[in-house]
């Protein structure tokens, strides 16, 4: 009975993180100005079970003239983009700028959070 309620929980809180991501991504997709970083010096890599993370420190103007300089993950796909030094653009909270996602970042897996969540919970509450 136990297994059957942490496992619940534990895809509860899987949807709740794939949702609040979902809001948060609509929201600057929605209110969201593009800046393009300033190009970046180099970035960290940490290789942890078969996955890389992707660091580095983000500088860009907002719109209302304020410089943001941010460390900050950011995705596979742009490794190239920013070996090559080309221009990496941010979609920014124009009423907090140091809130960003970058442009090509639209689509994450928020949705496969929510759904892999959901089917955790149905299936260990359904077969334990």
């Amino acid at each position: 009975m136990i297994y059957k309620v942490l496992g619940v929980v534990v895809g509860v809180v899987f949807v709740g993180a794939g949702i609040k991501d979902r809001t948060h991504m609509s929201h600057l997709q929605s209110v969201g100005k593009i800046a393009v970083v300033d190009p970046i010096e180099g970035y960290s890599v940490r290789k942890s079970r078969g996955y890389s993370t992707y660091t580095a420190e983000f500088r860009f103007t907002a719109q209302n003239g304020v410089k943001i300089v941010k460390k900050q993950r950011f995705p596979e796909a742009l490794v190239a983009d920013v070996d090559a030094r080309q221009p990496v653009n941010v979609l920014y909270d124009p009423n907090n700028p140091h809130d960003f996602i970058f442009e090509r970042e639209r689509e994450r897996t928020s949705w496969m959070m929510v759904l892999g969540g959901l089917g955790l919970a149905v299936a260990v509450f359904l077969l334990a």
